[in-house]
């Protein structure tokens, strides 16, 4: 049975965040049947998350979609995300960019778009006040599985 997954972490990622496991239920997730990936291009966790991706595809098939809540999203970012964020859009299936400007609220309405169309979420949750502690919320309240992964 074929399923997707969306992402939500923080932009910070601590020391308590183990690649190793995030990969593992990644992995996990395709091999129970996930076969398409809601990523919000933020950095932190969603450029992680889209870069174990992009490195599984040698062994997996299956759907990436980049979820960009504005236009030029990543003008704020150091140069090195940049980077990263422009070689993971072109390593996606999909880009929907969700707005041409930026506007209070857009983040959130890209994190809703995401869970709407995911059966899962892998969260990567540290402060449940954050727009990641929204966004679990939000999907709990969506009946969505929920994996958290520290």
């Amino acid at each position: 049975m074929s399923f997707s997954v969306a992402f939500t972490g923080h932009r910070t990622l601590s020391g308590d965040l183990n690649g190793k496991v995030v990969r593992e239920i990644i992995e996990d997730a395709i091999r129970r049947g996930a076969d398409t990936f809601y990523c919000g291009m933020a950095c932190g966790f969603d450029l992680f998350c889209c870069w174990i991706l992009s490195r599984l595809r040698k062994y997996y098939t299956f759907k990436v979609v980049a979820c960009i809540p504005c236009r030029n999203q990543e003008k704020n970012f150091s140069v090195e995300d940049k980077i990263l964020y422009a070689r993971m859009c072109e390593a996606c299936d999909e880009v929907v960019i969700l707005s041409e400007f930026y506007y209070n609220g857009c983040m959130q309405v890209r994190n809703r778009y995401m869970v709407d169309r995911a059966d899962e979420v892998i969260a990567y949750l540290n402060d449940n006040r954050s727009g990641t502690g929204y966004t679990v919320r939000y999907a709990r309240e969506k009946g969505k599985k929920v994996i958290f992964v520290c």
